[in-house]
Order: C-alpha cells, then structure tokens, then sequence
C-alpha cells in the first residue's frame, strides 16, 4: 500500500512537471506564432503524440479521435484563456506520459537510435566520432538515473573492440553541460575522465539555447584501453 502511495506521488510529480513545461511551450508559441501558425504546430504535435505506437497500445481510435478533437475546437484566435485551453486537450495525453514514464522515455530512446548518423552502444548510449575523438552521448534518462554510471561503464567495456580497430581515435569523451554538474561530473572522474575547461575553438559552429556552463570531460586512448580492455 506504501509502494502503491509512493508511485502515485511520483506519478502525480512527473504529470505537474510535464504540464509546467508545456505551459512555458506554449507560452512562448501564442507569443510568437499567428493563429494559423499555432493551430498548424498544436495540431501537428498532437497527432504526433497520438499516432505513437506506444500511445496506440493505451488507446483505443475512439479515445484517440476524442483527443484529436479537442484540440480542433479551441478557438486559436481567442488568445485570453488560449494557453489553459491547449493544456486541457493535452492533459490526458500528458497523463498517459507520466503513468507511462519509463516505456515513453524508452520508446522515445529507441527512435533516437535510428538516426543514421550515430552508433548505438547500449539503451541510452550512443558515440559520434569528431576528428581524433569518440564522444559518448547520453540520452534522456530520467527514468533511469540510477543506472546511468552502469550504462556508462557498459558502453566504455563496448567500446573497446571500435577503438582498438580505429587507431585514428586518441581521445575518448567530449564536452557537454551535464560534465559541468557536480552529479555527472564525479561520476565521470570516476570512470577515469578528466573533467577541463573548454578551449573557445572547440565551440566554434556550436549555437545553445541556454547559458549553462559546460566542460570537457576527457581520457586518452592509452588510459581508456588500460581501464577498459579487460
């Protein structure tokens, strides 16, 4: 019974905090969008949501139609009362996502996956190469945030045939906001990287959309392959 109150605390947390953000979403879309404009983007990312074979798998076409059409009704010229509007068709949507959490966010992973232009390594590790480095990068994990040091330590044991065949590869880790926290930061140190300030050449062609701070999180070749290999 405790177990079952926890995960509804948990599940009501996730379900404000989803709503929190998609209310600064939107904020910023009735803000800067015509009503044809807005309409076209709601709509879309609504039937996005729903055709999700996920989503799918929770809900019938009659449910789904019933969704769809909530959103076709809002009066997108109306902006007084617009944003409370948008939140209430997406809501059950945004409640399925947080009952769900961790088959969305796993879900969500998998279709990262596919993009051509990464190498997938475990659930939610994948590298890219650039120049004479090979960066890890982490997807979304909330949902796993206890496993996030063992799905590193599992992607670097992985690694090691790639690096191996690829002499070129000198440098392993890269630079990124999440190495500038004190929760990924030591954990890095830990799996043997070396946490450094960024030269300003490394970001040159890079644009952010926010003001975090970020740091270079970094193990040579002949360190990792000691670490790692065996």
């Amino acid at each position: 019974m405790k177990e079952h109150g926890h995960l509804l605390r948990e599940q009501i947390a996730k379900q404000e905090e989803f709503i929190k953000k998609a209310k600064k979403e939107i904020g910023r879309l009735i803000d800067s969008l015509s009503a044809e404009e807005l309409m076209e983007k709601v709509l879309l990312g609504a039937t996005k949501h729903l055709d999700q074979p996920l989503t799918q798998s929770f809900l019938d076409d009659q449910q789904r139609a019933e969704i769809l059409h909530s959103f076709q009704v809002i009066n997108y010229s109306q902006k007084e009362g617009l944003c409370d509007a948008v939140i209430a068709a997406f809501t059950p949507l945004i409640e399925l996502r947080a009952k769900h959490a961790l088959a969305y966010e796993d879900a969500d992973a998998e279709m990262r996956m596919q993009n051509k232009d990464i190498t997938p390594v475990n659930e939610r590790i994948y590298f890219t190469i650039n120049g004479n480095r090979l960066h890890l990068h982490l997807l979304a994990s909330h949902e796993r945030k206890n496993q996030v040091e063992d799905l590193y330590k599992d992607a670097l044991h992985k690694i090691v045939p790639f690096v191996k065949a690829h002499p070129e590869i000198e440098v392993i880790g890269g630079w990124s906001w999440l190495n500038a926290t004190k929760t990924y930061g030591a954990m890095k140190e830990r799996l043997g990287f070396t946490i450094s300030d960024i030269l300003p050449e490394e970001l040159e062609g890079y644009e952010h959309s926010d003001n975090r701070p970020r740091k270079n999180a970094l193990i040579s070749r002949e360190e990792f392959l000691q670490l790692y290999e065996n």
